[in-house]
């Protein structure tokens, strides 16, 4: 039934005959994230951008009995953060 379709119908259809099919194209490579956070074995995080070190954050207990974060950045900047996102942004802030 197909082989009395007209040529280009069968095209518009995606009907292609005595043809070799078009190669798939190859995926593209998944994107990868320039800043990683890497534990150490003593429970200490490493933040890395392009794999070079930009600093470190250890969970601490803060005044007030708040759970939190101490952000030490490689040039020696030292702050107290409420979350692990905000120590993270503290670090790649001072990172120059």
């Amino acid at each position: 039934m197909t082989d009395t379709l007209p040529r280009h119908i069968a095209d518009l259809c995606g009907l292609v005959f005595g043809e070799q099919s078009k190669p798939k194209p190859t995926p593209a490579k998944p994107y990868a994230n320039p800043i990683q956070l890497v534990e150490d074995a003593d429970g200490i995080l490493t933040l890395k951008r392009f794999k070079k070190t930009v600093g470190w954050i250890n969970k601490v207990r803060l005044a007030g009995d708040r759970d939190g974060y101490k952000a030490l950045s490689v040039h020696g900047e030292i702050k107290n953060c409420y979350s692990l996102r905000h120590a993270q942004d503290f670090l790649l802030s001072n990172y120059h």
